[in-house]
């Protein structure tokens, strides 16, 4: 190789290295709107079904504060959860307040009783545990 050609190589390496730091390379989260009000939600979220129910034992829990940690990093918002998910919605409540995520997600919940009344209180329920 002549000393021209290792300069030019050189140089692409450089330009390599400045574009490496530009998120050219990172794909970009697939998101949806909401139909009513427009605001763009990534398409996949996170279940706790099962994952989330978990006692209140920090070797239970800081996995899962590193998985909400490692959402939110990517650009990723969404959880999905249910009052049938055991302590699901309180551990996504009490990790996500610790952290300092609750204001940065958008938490899907199910209804899952009968009737109106219950059905309100169970919402209540939900709201004051997530």
């Amino acid at each position: 190789m002549n000393r021209r050609a290792y300069l030019t190589n050189l140089g692409a390496v450089g330009l390599w290295a400045g574009f490496s730091s530009w998120d050219l390379f990172e794909p970009e989260l697939m998101k949806r709107p909401i139909p009513s009000t427009g605001e763009l939600l990534p398409a996949v979220g996170v279940g706790t079904w099962q994952t989330f129910d978990v006692g209140s034992a920090a070797q239970e829990r800081e996995p899962l504060k590193n998985v909400l940690k490692s959402l939110h990093e990517a650009g990723g918002t969404v959880i999905d959860s249910s009052p049938m998910y055991g302590q699901s919605e309180k551990v996504v409540g009490e990790i996500s307040s610790e952290i300092k995520l609750n204001d940065k997600l958008f938490v899907a919940t199910k209804v899952w009783t009968s009737g109106e009344d219950s059905g309100i209180r169970q919402m209540q329920e939900s709201f004051r545990l997530l």
